[in-house]
């Protein structure tokens, strides 16, 4: 297994996700009950949590496991947030410039409309780690 990384074995299949961002190789010897992790990472193990399993998931060493994953915003980059942001910015500008000509409103209101949405979707992932 090569850095960025992370690798469970079970039933003599390896399942793999690539993580780019990763520095070092996290593995996960279900068999042996143990996982390896690089120094400079943190580990946080809630025991309590396999009594609350909705549905009974069989693993090589005989116990209930749960995956959970915490997503935030959009799936936007923060360099994607970023030019969302400016584009909802100018396009705000833009609906109330429309909003001052004679027979635009609908435009101004449809460029409005769209400026915010637009913001809203950036403005949720801005931050949220993902790199470009």
């Amino acid at each position: 297994m090569t850095d960025g990384e992370v690798a469970v074995q079970q039933n003599g299949h390896t399942h793999a996700v690539q993580a780019p961002n990763l520095d070092g190789t996290v593995t996960v010897d279900v068999d042996q009950n143990t996982v390896h992790l690089p120094a400079s990472f943190g580990a946080v193990y809630h025991e309590d949590r396999l009594d609350d399993v909705d549905e009974e998931i069989a693993t090589d060493g005989g116990h209930a496991a749960r995956t959970e994953v915490e997503m935030s915003g959009f799936g936007l980059t923060d360099y994607q947030s970023f030019w969302s942001l400016i584009g909802s910015g100018l396009g705000l500008a833009a609906s109330g410039y429309l909003w001052g000509l004679p027979n635009t409103g609908l435009a101004a209101l449809i460029v409005f409309c769209v400026s915010i949405g637009i913001g809203y979707i950036a403005a949720r992932s801005f931050g949220g780690g993902l790199d470009a």
